[in-house]
């Protein structure tokens, strides 16, 4: 599909990981400090 819109399979997975760190980023960075929960490790 990318070669039929023009854009190339590379250029896709540099933007998917991009957006992909982004993410994670924001994930991590959330807080949960009002948040009550009951976790196991």
């Amino acid at each position: 599909m990318a070669h039929t819109v023009g854009v190339s399979k590379s250029q896709l997975s540099r933007e998917f990981v991009e957006e992909s760190e982004k993410k994670l980023k924001k994930l991590c960075e959330r807080r949960f400090d009002d948040k009550d929960c009951i976790g196991s490790a």
